[in-house]
């Protein structure tokens, strides 16, 4: 058994996979990170979540546009020069 675990080993990062595999576990991390420091920046101002409250009820009721609301929310923290309108997947 622990020759298969070593043959596996060897395999694993020599195809590069490992590299990989960390590249990917290291993305996923800085996106978590970036959410993370925005929310705090978005969220952290007096009336910041009552904001996000009123906005996501607007939103609910069919009042308002989600990219709408989500460009609101960046322009009153001071980011919306970096907010495309809508996603392009």
């Amino acid at each position: 058994m622990a020759e298969a675990v070593g043959r596996f080993r060897r395999h694993f990062e020599a195809s590069g996979e490992r590299q990989r595999k960390h590249v990917e576990h290291w993305k996923r991390r800085l996106v978590e990170l970036a959410e993370s420091r925005l929310m705090e920046r978005i969220l952290g101002d007096a009336g910041g979540e009552a904001r996000l409250t009123e906005l996501a009820r607007a939103v609910a009721e069919r009042k308002k546009d989600p990219f709408a609301a989500v460009n609101e929310i960046l322009a009153k923290s001071g980011l919306a020069e970096t907010a495309p309108t809508r996603r392009s997947d």
